[in-house]
């Protein structure tokens, strides 16, 4: 969408919100949209499930008054964003050929080839994944790790039978020695503070607080979650901070949303509740995937009949709606670890 497009929508969504009724009948299982008071319902059980989430009443001014004054919109704060979008989309993106050469190590070998061909193989995708994300691969020396691991064993020459003997017999003599064990001083009586060279170096000092706490310093993010009065659903909106705090442009926000969407459904308006402006996912798709996820989590128990008279009603209760609306905005901000409702 265009810069003019959006600005004419928005005008359009502000001229039809002020003349348009709160909705009041729930129209839940048929368009996947809320009410108010059942954005308010989902809230509370997000809110007591997830304690990271609270209610917020924003600045009073712009309150809504079809919503309850302290429950105008939800909040988390200081979620943070280890990872770029980028970096899970690159190591998703492992050539197939690395793969698919993997795999046919794996068959030779299970043929009767050389053992060692899995493990390469694995060194390989390894190596790929290193390469894609940046993080330094575990195998030594590359793909060609496996490789020189094994030439190095080989270049270490074998004892000779008189030192093998040498080495049996000492081993044969400790045994005998257990009268020695008188000699060996007790530890209780080891005074470690006299000796400095045993005691750890102390740690460097920096000007950094996150170094000095033991904190590592990455982005973060302050998460809103407000009710739409035109779409009817709820709106997520982002504010993001660098590792010392400072907001982060629009520009370094999107580098924290999934590719796919970062230009198609995020914009930045006014916030509806606070007198700023912040990032925000577009609502304009959100009821069509969200009756399509509440009709599809059926029971696995069902036969397909069955499940297909109960893809009629919604299979998730409005009460859930919240949970599994943050577990559908993970795909569009797959890099922010804010989603601890695994287990509601």
């Amino acid at each position: 969408m265009s810069t003019l497009q959006h600005s004419l929508h928005n005008v359009y969504k502000a001229s039809v919100e002020t003349f348009m009724s709160v909705p009041s009948s729930s129209t839940y299982a048929s368009t996947g949209k809320l009410t108010p008071s059942e954005f308010t319902m989902a809230g509370d059980y997000l809110t007591q499930v997830a304690p990271t989430w609270c209610w917020s009443g924003g600045d009073p001014s712009l309150s809504k008054s079809f919503l309850p004054s302290e429950k105008q919109m939800l909040v988390t704060r200081g979620v943070p964003c280890l990872r770029r979008a980028r970096d899970l989309e690159a190591a998703a993106a492992i050539p197939e050929k690395v793969l698919e050469s993997m795999l046919g190590k794996s068959g030779s070998a299970s043929g009767g080839g050389d053992e060692n061909d899995d493990d390469d193989g694995f060194l390989e995708v390894a190596d790929a994944v290193a390469a894609a994300t940046g993080v330094p691969s575990t195998s030594a020396g590359g793909s060609g790790g496996g490789a020189s691991a094994a030439n190095d064993n080989d270049a270490i020459p074998d004892l000779p039978d008189d030192e093998e003997e040498k080495k049996a017999g000492a081993v044969a003599d400790d045994d005998d020695d257990d009268d020695d064990d008188d000699d060996i001083p007790d530890m209780d009586d080891f005074d470690a503070s006299a000796d400095l060279a045993v005691l750890p170096p102390p740690p460097p000092t920096s000007s950094k607080s996150e170094n000095s706490s033991g904190f590592v310093a990455t982005r973060t993010y302050d998460i809103y979650v407000t009710y739409d009065k035109f779409y009817q659903t709820p709106r997520i909106w982002l504010f993001g901070y660098d590792e010392q705090r400072q907001p982060l442009p629009t520009a370094a926000l999107l580098e924290d949303v999934s590719a796919e969407h970062s230009l198609k459904t995020c914009t930045v308006e006014s916030h509806p509740h606070l007198k700023c402006h912040a990032t925000s996912i577009h609502p304009c798709r959100h009821a069509d995937v969200m009756k399509r996820l509440t009709h599809q989590l059926g029971d696995a128990s069902l036969d397909d009949s069955e499940q297909e008279q109960a893809a009629s009603e919604p299979t998730t209760p409005v009460e859930h709606y919240m949970i599994l609306f943050l577990k559908f905005a993970q795909t569009v901000l797959p890099t922010l670890e804010y989603d601890f409702t695994r287990s509601a």
